[in-house]
């Protein structure tokens, strides 16, 4: 198998253009872009071939190639854009730790090398760390506002989700339990927080929302629709959803929409892509970016 790669998507009706597709990222190890909301520019993180550490890159789709936004020796990831897309949060071991590999088999155990939050301007000026400490800070997310930065920490001992506040750095614990909670993404409005958690019945990653910032929990798809769900990214239209999930019978991984007023479950096809990935759309739902592991 070659290593994943971020790629970019024309649909047409839920269904991928395949003579639209195009690879964004140079060669290497690339994974989990995020398109900003007119379509001009997508983040994603890997290892360039031959680079030592993991870095963020942009392209901005306008026919130039992509340009690193950061450049250590370190792991530096899960790049997330603010609301008009001038600044990047995202997650770095610079400074805590001398790791520069990454392995998405690990990437939810406990004890990891720690790693902490950071927000940086969109060409990588000015990056400013958030939280310290010798913790496992990552999959950041900024609220509509700018103000509010919420990720998941093993702070508590288990990895929950947690709020940075941009202008005071205060620090507040949001999910308090003995489970995994993971990427977090706030509604446009700012009013609801979606993410993934194993904190329930089944004990199995499913789709979670939560009224922000202090509202009950609830998971809204049917129970047994999806083995899991990963990935949550709320698109402009309120109440809808994509996300990424393993089919019931396990032979499946691929992108859905959901709208959460009727709970219509609709799969995205991308034609010739067994499995594809972290996607997110443009706010006209017409440009999809994904990654994906092909032969």
């Amino acid at each position: 198998m070659n290593p994943p790669g971020v790629y970019k998507i024309n649909l047409e009706g839920g269904v991928g253009r395949f003579d639209s597709l195009e690879r964004l990222n140079p060669e290497g190890y690339f994974l989990m872009p995020m398109i900003n909301p007119d379509a001009s520019s997508v983040l994603f993180w890997g290892r360039q071939e031959g680079e030592k550490g993991f870095n963020i890159w942009r392209n901005d789709l306008n026919g130039k190639d992509p340009v690193k936004l950061t450049d250590h020796r370190a792991v530096s990831g899960h790049p997330f854009w603010n609301s008009d897309a001038s600044r990047v949060v995202f997650f770095s071991t610079l400074g805590v730790s001398p790791e520069t590999d990454w392995n998405m088999a690990d990437q939810f155990k406990l004890k990891r090398s720690p790693r902490n939050i950071w927000i940086m301007g969109r060409n990588g000026e000015n990056p400013i760390r958030l939280t310290e400490g010798p913790y496992v800070d990552e999959r950041p997310c900024i609220s509509p506002d700018g103000r509010t930065v919420v990720f998941v920490s093993d702070r508590s001992g288990y990895m929950n989700l947690w709020s940075v506040s941009t202008e005071t750095g205060e620090l507040r614990q949001i999910t308090k339990h003995q489970k995994r909670d993971y990427r977090p993404i706030f509604s446009p409005k700012g009013d609801c927080l979606a993410f993934f958690s194993t904190n329930n019945s089944k004990g199995m990653d499913d789709l979670c929302l939560m009224k922000w910032p202090d509202g009950k929990q609830e998971f809204p798809l049917p129970e047994g629709l999806f083995k899991w769900v990963h990935g949550p990214f709320w698109l402009h239209r309120e109440r809808t959803i994509l996300f990424h999930a393993r089919s019931s019978d396990g032979k499946d991984c691929s992108l859905h929409i959901c709208r959460m007023d009727d709970m219509r479950t609709e799969k995205i096809q991308l034609p010739g892509i067994p499995v594809y990935t972290h996607g997110s759309l443009d706010a006209k739902e017409k440009i999809l970016v994904f990654d994906t592991q092909t032969k």
